[in-house]
């Protein structure tokens, strides 16, 4: 049995600090991240160790030792940290359209040949704050120029009648026909997958 308290102290602070508490950060980390990157975390304890020891007791740390310490972080950074951040990155890129799937409603209307750009400028100054239409495109047929399509995005098919009941939006399409050869041409439908 040790006889000097100082044996005691290490040996409570392996106890305490260098093996339970390092396996409840462990425990603490697996809850929130993937298991492959949490691996990496026992790459790292060799690094941690020289870290510490270069810092606290003053060893020599050989260009050798350095160099492996750089390519053990890089090797930390590109297999655990980069791919987490570039998928957090997609995923905010992607938020706009991911929204709008899981059979969300895509309101296209096809409008035959047109004599002028509908464009609904107009109408979206006119319904500012009270539309319901969360985006919306308009496309023009490259093989068949002066036909378009216009492709409107709303979070509920409530919603897409609510928007087509304003007086603004009635206004919009007489206006659209008074430049057609013909009537328009309606869909509604569900967005069952959207994906970049």
């Amino acid at each position: 049995m040790p006889v000097q308290g100082a044996t005691w102290a290490a040996f409570a602070y392996l106890v305490s600090v260098g093996t339970v508490g390092v396996f409840l950060l462990f425990l603490f980390v697996l809850k929130r991240w993937q298991a492959s990157a949490v691996a990496y975390l026992f790459v790292l304890a060799p690094f941690v160790a020289g870290a510490l020891g270069a810092w606290l007791l003053g060893e020599d740390v050989s260009p050798l030792t350095a160099l492996g310490a750089i390519l053990v972080l890089a090797g930390v950074y590109v297999g655990a940290l980069a791919p987490a951040m570039l998928a957090a990155r997609a995923a905010k890129l992607r938020t706009d359209s991911s929204d709008l799937a899981g059979k969300s409603p895509l309101f296209v209307e096809r409008v035959s040949r047109l004599s002028a750009n509908p464009s609904t400028l107009e109408w979206e100054k006119a319904t500012e704050g009270k539309r319901t239409a969360r985006r919306n495109i308009l496309c023009e047929d490259r093989d068949n120029p002066g036909h378009y399509l216009n492709i409107v995005f709303f979070d509920s098919h409530e919603a897409a009648m609510e928007n087509s009941a304003m007086p603004e939006t009635d206004a919009l399409s007489r206006k659209m026909m008074s430049f057609a050869d013909g009537p328009p041409t309606f869909y509604n439908l569900d967005v069952i997958d959207d994906r970049e």
